[in-house]
């Protein structure tokens, strides 16, 4: 990886929002080497909940999660942050 990507990439919070635990336990692995903090939730609701209580710049979120979805919680952070990037 580019060192200049890297460096950019390091300062970002990133939280992961997935209801397979075995994929969140996976990038549990990953993500920490690519960002500066990894924040993890297994629904909607606790990732809106880890959103509204930590400084977040990207979202990694699957979309068919039980308790809120990750569309609905996409569309509610960026009620709070119409600029955040989500994936």
């Amino acid at each position: 990886m580019n060192n200049n990507l890297h460096e950019r990439l390091k300062n970002l919070n990133v939280l992961f929002v997935d209801d397979d635990i075995y994929v969140i336990d996976i990038m549990k692995e990953i993500l920490p080497y690519l960002f500066n903090r990894s924040f993890y939730a297994a629904d909607g609701v606790e990732g809106l909940s880890i959103f509204k209580n930590n400084h977040i710049d990207i979202i990694l979120t699957d979309l068919h999660m039980p308790n809120m979805n990750g569309i609905k919680m996409t569309q509610e952070i960026k009620t709070i942050n119409k600029n955040i990037k989500t994936i």
